[in-house]
């Protein structure tokens, strides 16, 4: 090959190889090289192409989103629907009912204070007889889980006082009673506001005091003693729909043996003897013979916690 064919063949080979640069122009403000229109054109429908569903799709529409369905409260009756007379859902929860338990519930593991009952403790008198001192009790209630519980109560009572005549103070037959009280209540049922319970439970009481003479040789002691066990069936009711939860009121009738003594010693120089007086009875606590240690049928509670 001569030399003059060889530079020919190196000129060919260097415009084959510029062409493409030189087909492209240069930006003059940021030096980048510009598509020519066909080959922009074709970058653009490759980018629509892959575009996702939401912004086109591969067919380059534009498709509509969805929009999110409107807020409703829980009380408004929606679009196209009618609500019914007997229809009661709301979305306010009762005070009660706020953490998803009934009253019942509430109080499970919680101490509750309140009256248990008014118990009478006999005590002998002057006469021989039986006198009786009221001893209001006053208990704690513990649900140790839903349905079993434990009550414990005492109750105190006292009688005495003076007699002045002639500048002359005479003291009056006094005395002093304790009584203790012991349940285990039992939750057979509960909903809502309300309990159904059974509580077995025993009560005891005594009494102590001093029958005064004219002397004091003929001053008498006396005492007293009764035990009660039996047990309770009623309702107890928590106020829950008034929004106190923790207060709750409990009627019942009960069914329970009871035994009682009572009795008057002699007097300090031994001319007259003592006496003693006891009886047992069988029946309801509201049956109305004087020493019926139940003279009420209501009881309150109010829970702690």
């Amino acid at each position: 090959m001569t030399s003059r064919s060889l530079r020919l063949a190196l000129t060919a080979l260097i415009c084959l190889a510029a062409a493409p640069a030189a087909a492209q122009e240069i930006d003059p403000e940021t030096g980048d090289f510009v598509l020519p229109p066909e080959q922009t054109q074709t970058q653009t429908q490759q980018t629509q192409t892959q575009q996702p569903w939401y912004a086109g799709g591969p067919t380059g529409q534009t498709q509509q989103r969805e929009a999110p369905p409107p807020v409703r409260a829980d009380n408004e009756t929606p679009p196209g629907q009618t609500r019914s007379a007997g229809d009661q859902t709301s979305s306010q929860p009762s005070p009660s009912s706020s953490s998803g338990q009934d009253d019942h519930m509430r109080v499970v593991g919680n101490a509750g204070v309140g009256f248990v009952g008014v118990n009478e403790v006999p005590i002998g008198d002057a006469g021989g007889g039986v006198a009786f001192i009221t001893a209001p009790t006053l208990g704690i209630r513990y649900w140790l889980g839903e349905s079993i519980g434990l009550d414990i109560g005492i109750g105190l009572g006292y009688q005495g006082g003076n007699a002045s005549a002639g500048g002359t103070s005479i003291p009056q037959d006094d005395g002093f009673a304790m009584t203790i009280h012991g349940g285990v209540p039992i939750a057979l049922f509960h909903d809502s506001h309300f309990t159904f319970e059974l509580i077995p439970e025993l009560n005891l009481g005594f009494s102590t005091g001093t029958i005064y003479g004219a002397v004091s040789d003929d001053d008498r002691g006396r005492s007293g003693f009764v035990l009660s066990l039996g047990a309770r069936a009623g309702a107890e009711i928590q106020f829950g729909f008034m929004g106190i939860p923790n207060l709750s009121l409990m009627a019942t009738v009960g069914l329970a043996f009871q035994y009682l003594s009572a009795g008057l010693g002699e007097n300090r120089s031994g001319s007259v003897q003592g006496a003693s007086f006891n009886t047992w009875s069988l029946g309801t606590s509201l049956q109305g013979e004087p020493w019926d240690i139940f003279l009420g049928s209501l009881t309150a509670f109010y829970y702690f916690g």
